[in-house]
């Protein structure tokens, strides 16, 4: 195929993914950098925004990437299939209970679901008035009797209050585990496209959609868009995907 576009050499695809490594440590390297620095202050809502755009997610959308280039050069893995018992065979024998251990916390696992391109927020079609639209009646359209002698339901209680820091330090901590070991999590990853395509009906893709070239802040830096770019085309030319 004379129109065939050049396949990636594997200096290209080394090279590229240790650009990739280099940034993704800064990245956390930088995070790592500012906990140190607050100490005992804890993280703000406000801190912790700001270091998700800036930092957490362009490391993020390079590890993705880089899991996935692994991925395409690893060999098709092999479902197991557990076998069924028969239906006259006796049910096995309970064993004796052991004494039950505390496991430690299982870490975070990597998303590794691209997030969908942000929507244009809708416009508002009834907005705010002090009357009702012809569209929304009241609801009670009869005051009787039984509804005014009605008790009105107690509130509901107050939820807990929320940690803002908390879904940060999560994807944080999920981030430094796959950067730790990216070709476990490509052969994990590979083995849950695997399962999903041999569902009945699923649609074979080797990708849910062709990877696009996502928004970044404006604040980063061009070499950091160039990466992201290089990285999501590399992606893309790996498993196939048309992107012209």
């Amino acid at each position: 195929m004379e129109n065939a576009a050049p396949q990636p050499t594997d200096d290209t695809v080394y090279a590229l993914l240790e650009r990739a490594r280099l940034f993704i440590l800064d990245m956390v390297a930088f995070i790592d950098g500012i906990f140190g620095r607050l100490g005992d202050v804890p993280l703000t809502a406000r801190l912790a925004r700001h270091l998700t755009r800036h930092a957490l997610v362009p490391a993020e959308l390079a590890l993705r990437r880089a899991i996935l280039i692994i991925a395409a050069d690893l060999p098709v893995p092999v479902l197991k299939t557990r076998p069924r018992a028969a239906l006259d065979s006796p049910a096995p024998r309970a064993a004796a209970a052991a004494p039950a251990q505390a496991k430690p916390p299982r870490p975070p696992r990597f998303n590794m679901n691209e997030p969908p391109p942000r929507k244009a927020k809708a416009a508002i079609l009834h907005p705010e008035t002090d009357y009702l639209t012809e569209d929304h009646p009241p609801r009670i359209l009869v005051l009787t009797d039984d509804i005014l002698a009605a008790r009105s339901a107690p509130p509901a209680p107050a939820p807990p209050p929320r940690d803002p820091t908390a879904s940060f330090r999560r994807r944080f901590a999920a981030l430094q585990t796959a950067l730790n070991d990216p070709r476990g999590e490509a052969e994990r990853w590979a083995r849950r496209r695997i399962r999903e395509m041999a569902r009945p009906g699923a649609v074979q893709r080797s990708l849910p959609v062709p990877l696009a070239l996502p928004r970044l802040a404006r604040a980063i830096q061009r070499n950091v868009h160039d990466l992201i770019r290089d990285l999501t085309d590399l992606t893309n030319t790996c498993f196939c995907h048309d992107t012209s």
